[in-house]
């Protein structure tokens, strides 16, 4: 305990509201931050090839719908041109899933720090608050403690000269 209770008072506070952050708030976070380490790039680059499948199903359907044909040359070619389509296509959205993943987690890591930053800042902020606070209050006390001396002492010496004076006249009188 210090000589200051009203920032003792203020730190017990900024103690408290530090112990339930770390009780309600960091749990939370840690799951967080595991999350983080899941990867999305996988799922996205299945996605990919599942959707390259899909649309070569599509063109199929519309061909025989249509009924229209294609020369084996034709085939071929395009059979090349979607394997490479295909290929390309599964690491384009690898690369995006792996770029996401990584923005993700360092907005979600810089939001964390920049809560963990606004929660110390608060709790210095209440700290200077109430060291301010104390200071103040010390300092009017001893404004306050000088001015009674000064006004004690000010009434001692008009109560001195009014008794002189009045000696002073008394005296006078039996004269």
């Amino acid at each position: 305990m210090s000589q200051t209770p009203l920032a003792d008072q203020l730190a017990r506070i900024s103690r408290d509201e530090f112990n339930r952050y770390l009780q309600d708030f960091r749990p939370v976070e840690g799951q967080v931050i595991d999350s983080l380490n899941n990867s999305t790039v996988g799922k996205s680059m299945d996605a990919a090839q599942g959707d390259a499948i899909r649309a070569r199903e599509s063109l199929a359907r519309m061909r025989e719908r249509y009924g229209t044909t294609v020369t084996d040359a034709q085939a071929v070619g395009e059979s090349r041109q979607n394997s490479l389509s295909g290929a390309l296509g599964t690491l384009s959205a690898g690369n995006n899933a792996y770029l996401a993943d990584r923005d993700n987690r360092e907005q979600t890591l810089a939001g964390l720090m920049n809560t963990g930053q606004i929660i110390r800042q608060q709790a210095l902020g209440n700290w200077t608050s109430a060291a301010g606070s104390e200071t103040q209050r010390a300092n009017t006390n001893l404004a306050n403690s000088s001015a009674y001396k000064q006004q004690k002492d000010a009434a001692r010496q008009s109560n001195v000269a009014t008794g002189v004076a009045t000696a002073a006249t008394i005296a006078a009188a039996m004269i």
